[in-house]
């Protein structure tokens, strides 16, 4: 008797897990009906039980409605299914430049509190603040004399600040900024941080070192050149941004130069702060990074 109690105890429990699967579909079946009979029907399905009806309906709603569409975005970035509140981050994405005042707190918001990883990215790299165009005189073709490196100078390989971002908020905390305090951080070299004690993270981290220049020679441009890195660098030199290196898997151990004329400090103290991305893997600063005097 009691093992039949326990079979039909089991058999209603069967039977209860399917009836939300098969409402689920049924649901699902219903909203594309609707929207197949009225293209603006999926306006009353925004705020569904549905979160995959929900977002379909966010979908249609950016897609019909585009910069309108932002006060349910801004409803939709607290959403408490990460795939509705990724599809909104894309959606902001998309209309950063058209709503830059309007769109730009919303996606900070969206990385300050993101679910997932990928949600932070999309919105961190939307309402990235930094841009410059690296610009180096020995690429620049009406450039009509000959560009020799004519002095170096080798950065410290060792002793360099470091911390993990992994909220990828590090630049609105002022990490670049030259009188950033940041003792607390741990020391690193140059090199994988995995192999540095910071086990199995993959995502943005820091590093900042000074150092002082010489007093100023006779130069037509001065430049920061970066041996390798893994993968990605954002680089700022006494508070001032001078570009990226940003290829993904692609920049990995690739050289790099950024021009910083106008920004280096002759005969002073000079601060560089370097933003790295890791997407897999091991990451870090990992080959030598010097100064190049040239003319």
């Amino acid at each position: 008797m009691q093992s039949k109690i326990i079979a039909l105890l089991l058999l209603l429990f069967c039977f209860a897990a399917v009836l939300p699967a098969n409402s689920q579909i049924a649901a699902r079946k219903a909203f594309r009906s609707a929207v197949e009979k009225n293209p603006q029907a999926f306006r009353k399905y925004l705020s569904d039980k549905d979160p995959e009806i929900r977002r379909y309906a966010l979908y249609l709603l950016v897609k019909a409605d585009g910069v309108k569409a932002l006060p349910q975005l801004a409803k939709a970035i607290d959403d408490t299914d990460a795939s509705v509140q990724y599809t909104a981050a894309e959606a902001l994405a998309g209309l950063a430049k058209k709503a830059p005042k309007e769109v730009q707190p919303l996606l900070e918001k969206v990385a300050a509190n993101a679910k997932t990883a990928d949600t932070r990215q999309v919105a961190v790299k939307a309402s990235w603040p930094f841009q410059r165009e690296i610009k180096l005189i020995r690429n620049d073709h009406t450039w009509d004399h000959e560009v020799l490196v004519v002095k170096t100078f080798d950065l410290p390989t060792k002793g360099w600040s470091f911390t993990t971002d992994p909220r990828q908020d590090g630049h609105n905390k002022g990490y670049f900024k030259p009188r950033f305090n940041d003792k607390k951080w741990r020391k690193m070299d140059m090199g994988y941080w995995e192999f540095q004690g910071v086990d199995d993270y993959d995502g943005i981290a820091w590093y900042r070192i000074k150092f002082r220049m010489p007093e100023k020679m006779d130069h037509t441009a001065v430049e920061i050149s970066f041996g390798g890195v893994d993968e990605s660098a954002w680089v700022w030199l006494n508070g001032k941004y001078l570009g990226c290196h940003d290829e993904g898997q692609a920049g990995v151990g690739k050289r790099f130069a950024v021009d910083c004329t106008k920004e280096v400090a002759w005969g002073q103290e000079n601060v560089l702060a370097v933003r790295i991305g890791d997407e897999a893997n091991a990451g870090g600063i990992t080959k030598p990074i010097r100064i190049e005097i040239l003319k």
